[in-house]
């Protein structure tokens, strides 16, 4: 039983790790690559050393939007839920958001709703053609004269929402140069699978169940598409994962935010964004601001939200409930004045920089740590 504040030690994940530096072909063919497969076989899996081997990343263009005066870049497929923050954000773009009080029920509602139409562009993709095309303007703004103000999108189309936990991990990174990496990775539910190779302490991932089995199953993370996403050999599933970048045209400042949470990843973004481009919060208060996710008929809000709010949305249709979280965010920011960053204070985490003194190394927080060290 592992303990609060206990240290865990990972020495079998240390030698993998250093053996790939020193060799990255030793996780396609070689011992890496054979604990894995044998570790799948005793388990009823599958998983071979020639799959392992003629496994090869691959790299994309990215995805360019724009939200405002900034150019907002993502991944394409098969993140997916980059290309609905794109979608989401350019439906928004056809209202004057700078014009409501941040967290009204004027704000929330248009955020809900363009979330909720985002969400049911996603449950009807059938190829990957139609999934790039989340990203045009012409789609979102079509899609925004479905929003009216005073009443909720029928939502008998959609379904139910998921509460289950990923295991994902962000993390922005800028240096003095100006370069970013945006970087979202997963390994699925709690501990993906549930399984690690005694050998190599590699966590096996479930992001199989990422897949629909048949048109209209919902996966895992509570999803739903149409035969787009079907587990076929030598696909990739579809993904929440949104790392996104955002170049202001006018001052060329960049902005870096990703998070964790599955499906409430994209949500979490988009408020983000938002904050920070239509209602100037700031990094620290876009990413701790109160969020409200929508993907099925309910709202999910987190506590800080006024009840007149809440009242409020409910009154025009809403079925609201409060949930103790929605995803976890990380944020930078660069402009002529230097670097800015926030860790979601939701979860663990840190932002920080790395100043070299004397020779030295120093690490700096932002005025605040998630971490105690």
């Amino acid at each position: 039983m592992i303990k609060e504040g206990q240290t865990i030690l990972q020495p079998e994940m240390a030698r993998t790790l250093s053996a790939i530096s020193d060799d990255p072909n030793e996780v396609i063919d070689g011992p890496i690559a054979g604990s894995l497969s044998q570790t799948v076989k005793e388990v009823d899996g599958v998983l071979s050393v020639d799959d392992l081997k003629h496994y090869r990343p691959f790299e994309q263009n990215l995805v360019e939007g724009k939200y405002r005066q900034w150019r907002v870049l993502a991944p394409a497929t098969p993140t997916i839920g980059a290309l609905q923050v794109l979608l989401a954000l350019q439906i928004l773009g056809n209202f004057e958001l700078s014009n409501c009080v941040p967290g009204s029920p004027e704000h929330l509602h248009l955020v809900a709703e363009a979330l909720k139409l985002s969400f049911i562009a996603r449950g009807s993709l059938h190829n990957e053609a139609e999934a790039l095309s989340l990203s045009e303007p012409d789609k979102a703004a079509d899609m925004a004269q479905l929003i009216n103000s005073n009443r909720v999108l029928d939502a008998d189309a959609l379904y139910g929402q998921s509460d289950a936990e990923s295991c994902t991990s962000h993390f922005s990174v800028g240096d003095k140069e100006g370069n970013v990496v945006c970087q979202t990775q997963t390994i699925g539910g709690t501990f993906g699978s549930g399984i690690i190779d005694s050998t190599t302490g590699i966590v096996l991932n479930n992001l199989i169940g990422d897949f629909s089995l048949r048109v209209g199953d919902v996966t895992t993370q509570g999803i739903r598409y149409g035969s787009y996403n079907l587990l076929e050999p030598g696909s990739e599933p579809a993904s929440s994962q949104s790392p996104m970048i955002a170049i202001n045209q006018e001052t060329n400042e960049i902005l870096t935010v990703g998070a964790a949470g599955g499906p409430k990843i994209v949500s979490a973004s988009v408020q983000a964004l938002v904050n920070f481009i239509d209602f100037g919060m700031g990094t620290k208060g876009s990413v701790d601001a109160a969020r409200l996710h929508c993907h099925g008929r309910q709202i999910e809000v987190e506590p800080g939200i006024s009840v007149g709010v809440l009242a409020r949305l409910r009154e025009i249709g809403h079925d609201v409930v409060t949930v103790p979280r929605i995803a976890l965010l990380q944020m930078i920011h660069k402009s002529t004045g230097g670097w800015e960053g926030a860790s979601d204070s939701r979860g663990p985490g840190r932002a920080s920089i790395l100043i070299e003194d004397s020779g030295h190394i120093a690490s700096r927080d932002f005025g605040y740590s998630n971490i105690k060290l």
